[in-house]
């Protein structure tokens, strides 16, 4: 619907530029009457003007779109009621889909501030790393375990545990171990699983 009245809008602007121009050439140049000469260009140039204006008004409005959406500037919204009915409801479109990705988007927020509230409480001590030892998480459980407030790669565990970190990073997905902490006089129990997020492999132990 939109397409059809977009296209009858240019097709109706093109036929006033046409109408325009050959009553210029019909009755005002013969005549060469210069102000009508100067008035009838400056109509053409205004028509001509409006007619790229209305034409590139989609083009400008679909690459501020996709840019709001690039750059997550979700507070963005769009108006079109001057360019005519035929825009109405392409404009409705672009800030219906702006409210259901910032809805979407406040949701998965919502999530994960409740998934790391789950994970920071739980009694389990849990690190998740990279391939390169480079910490992503670790919970309040393994920070009092290992006395460390923050951490960002494993290998600077070494001066609690070298064996628990060659250990840490020689695990596989699935496998179990056990550590002996001698200062500590006890044993800590780990076990790894893997997962990939965005073509990252990570270790969760």
């Amino acid at each position: 619907m939109f397409y059809k009245r977009f296209r009858i809008q240019v097709v109706a602007r093109v036929i006033l530029l046409t109408f325009t121009l050959f009553l210029f050439i019909r009755y005002v140049l013969p005549g060469k009457v210069y102000f009508a000469i100067f008035a009838g260009l400056l109509l053409l140039m205004y028509q001509i003007y409006n007619l790229i204006k209305y034409v590139e008004w989609t083009n400008i409005h679909l690459s501020r779109f996709f840019q709001a959406v690039k750059h997550e500037d979700f507070s963005r919204s769009f108006r079109g009621k001057e360019m005519g009915p035929s825009f109405i409801d392409l404009i409705t479109q672009f800030n219906g889909v702006m409210e259901t990705i910032k809805t979407s988007r406040g949701e998965k927020e919502e999530q994960y501030r409740y998934i790391q509230t789950i994970v920071h409480h739980v009694g389990i001590g849990l690190i998740t790393y990279k391939t390169d030892g480079s910490v992503d998480m670790i919970n309040r459980a393994a920070r009092k375990l290992l006395k460390v407030s923050r951490i960002r790669n494993i290998k600077t565990l070494a001066q609690f545990n070298r064996p628990l970190v060659e250990k840490m990073l020689a695990l596989k997905h699935g496998e179990r171990a056990l550590i002996q902490i001698e200062e500590k006089e006890m044993e800590l129990a780990i076990h790894a699983a893997e997962f990939r997020l965005k073509d990252l492999k990570y270790t969760l132990v």
